[in-house]
This record gives structure tokens, sequence and C-alpha cells, in this order.
């Protein structure tokens, strides 16, 4: 285990092979002294849970037009938007169990990038694949995420959207006949209606939430002996308000 614990990255073991000894002080049982700015390091092995990529994460690479950017000082000489094929299973962010195996890790290592190069301008949860959005300097990730956040029409340069297809089990409602309900113990800080040119989507405004999922023996994620559940979305008054639209696109059978 001393192996394992560096003082300003030398092993403490070597330290005590390299100190002095007198019959009153036994090998190996020298005192450490730690001085002011002195680096203390502890390293644990685990193991990673497993993810599934392919052998070379999938990107492109846009420059944006320089009418568009504010430099703010930045000296970076080629600002980019990056789009990255996110596989399911890859976390985005090095979070929990992940480290080595969450995407922008991965991808700066694969790309050549320094460390912490790539900032991410919206999440896509650890197990749904997409398209996820990164740009190397601030003015890039401001203007992308300026228009992911405007709700203006701007004939010119329109808002950004984030589209999800889910293949989900059930029934969708018929526009023709149905209302689209809302449960009850979302009534009051939720609402639900048919929408669009041919009213055939579903807007859901809704406040949402985050929060610990409860586990089958009664631990909240992250205690001792909790499984694998992870953060979920939940609709709460507290949340952030959000609108979701849904619509159908095809049934896989009848």
């Amino acid at each position: 285990a001393a192996g394992l614990i560096r003082i300003n990255g030398i092993s403490i073991s070597k330290m005590f092979e390299s100190t002095p000894t007198s019959s009153s002080r036994p090998a190996g049982a020298s005192d450490i002294v730690l001085r002011n700015m002195d680096t203390l390091e502890r390293i644990v092995h685990w193991h990673e849970p497993p993810i599934s990529i392919p052998f070379k994460i999938s990107l492109t690479k846009h420059m944006l037009p320089d009418s568009t950017i504010s430099s703010n000082g930045e000296t970076t000489a080629s600002p980019l938007l990056y789009c990255i094929d996110k596989p399911s299973s890859v976390p985005i962010y090095p979070a929990g169990p992940y480290y080595a195996n969450s995407l922008l890790m991965m991808v700066e290592a694969q790309e050549g990038l320094p460390p912490k190069t790539l900032i991410p301008l919206h999440r896509i949860d650890r197990a749904t694949s997409g398209v996820l959005l990164c740009a190397n300097t601030s003015s890039v990730a401001r203007v992308v995420q300026g228009r992911m956040t405007s709700s203006a029409e701007d004939e010119y340069i329109p808002p950004v959207r984030k589209l999800y297809l889910a293949r989900v089990r059930g029934r969708f409602p018929d526009m023709s006949s149905e209302c689209p309900t809302i449960p009850k113990e979302c009534e009051g800080i939720a609402s639900i209606a048919w929408s669009g040119n041919e009213k055939n989507i579903i807007e859901v405004n809704a406040p949402i939430a985050v929060q610990l999922s409860t586990t089958k023996d009664g631990c909240k994620d992250g205690e001792e002996n909790s499984s694998n559940a992870m953060m979920h979305r939940t609709v709460r008054e507290d949340g952030k308000q959000s609108i979701s639209r849904f619509k159908l696109i095809s049934y896989d059978s009848f």
C-alpha cells in the first residue's frame, strides 16, 4: 500500500528505504514530515464500467463565419464547431465511475487536442446516442448556445432546436378523436395540447427537475449497495421551464 502513495512524485516506500536507520529507529519506522506546498498523491486502481464505441468516433468540424463571432481577446487561430456522433452508453463528462471512458476525453485524445479543449454546448444522457455539439472557444460557444436558448424567430438566423427519435412502447393518441391528458400529480404545473399546422404534434409545457433515483434496497444513487440507478428527470414545480413536442413517426407493428 505504501507504494501507492507518493509525496512530490516520490513513493513513500522509497523514502523509507533511503532514510538512515539506527538502533532506536528501525528501518521503515521513519517519520515523514510534510512541509508547506508538498503534494500528496494516493493512487487508486479501479476498472471503469464497459462502454460500446466504434474503433474511431465520427465527427465533423465547421468554421463559423467571422461576422457571427466576437473574439473578445481570444487568440485561437481557428474557432471551430465540432459535431460529434456520440454513441450510447458513453457519458459526456468524467463522472462517477467513468473517467477515461468519457466522450470528451476520448475525442480529445483521438484528435490530439489538449485536455479540456472542447466545450460541450448541450447535454445528452449517457444512454442516449446522437449528435453532440462542441466548441473550442468560448466565442463559438456563446453564438451557438445563444441560438439554442433563443425563442425569437429570425428570418436569417433561425433558432437551434434539439430533436430526439425514440422507440417507445404504447399507442400515440388519435388526433381526430382524442385529447391528450397529463397525470393528476402534474395538474396545475404542466399543460398539454395538440399543436402544429396539422394539429398532429403534442406540445407539453412543464418544469423539469433532476433528482436521484431510489433503488430497490432503499439506497439512493451514490450510496453504498446502490445499483446502477442514475439521476433521472421529473416534472416538478421548482424545475426549469421547458417545452417538448412529440410527433408520431411510425409504428413497428399493429
